[in-house]
């Protein structure tokens, strides 16, 4: 199962009181288990995970008196923007989603973060991203971290 957060959404959902993220963290966590298929993990993709998404999730699951569930993966993908800006060819001068649609050429669904725009953006940018440095599922997977205790 693979997951794209959106920086709209995060922060809709970041600043509802303790009392919503209380009765957000199980909701959201039952969602999630009820679309995982037994034996594969649950991949969440952001563009900046490691200083700020994955904070955040650490954040809404503390607010819950939870912790994030230790079988979620989380993967960045501002490191392959940054292997597409040093690949050789590569017009790309900035590692933000926005240069990375130019690049790609890809149209944007919406305003820039937008929760669904950016969610649509970023599995477009993705999918360009791994084909062009041949990224298998396996190596997404074994770039993937799990989230700070």
């Amino acid at each position: 199962m693979f997951i794209s957060l959106s920086l709209s959404l995060k922060m809709a959902v970041l600043h509802l009181s303790p009392f919503r993220w209380k009765g957000l963290g199980p909701i959201l966590l039952h969602s999630v288990i009820s679309y995982q298929k037994p034996g594969l993990p649950v991949l969440w993709i952001a563009h900046n995970a490691r200083l700020f998404d994955v904070p955040f999730i650490i954040e809404g699951f503390s607010r819950c008196s939870m912790g994030v569930p230790s079988g979620w993966l989380f993967l960045e993908t501002l490191p392959f923007a940054c292997e597409v800006v040093k690949s050789e060819g590569s017009k790309v001068q900035f590692v933000s989603l926005a240069s990375l649609c130019i690049h790609y050429d890809i149209q944007p669904a919406g305003t820039a973060h937008g929760a669904m725009s950016d969610v649509h953006t970023l599995s477009l940018v993705l999918q360009r991203m791994t084909y062009d440095l041949l990224l298998s599922i396996s190596i997404l997977l074994q770039r993937s971290f799990i989230a700070p205790a």
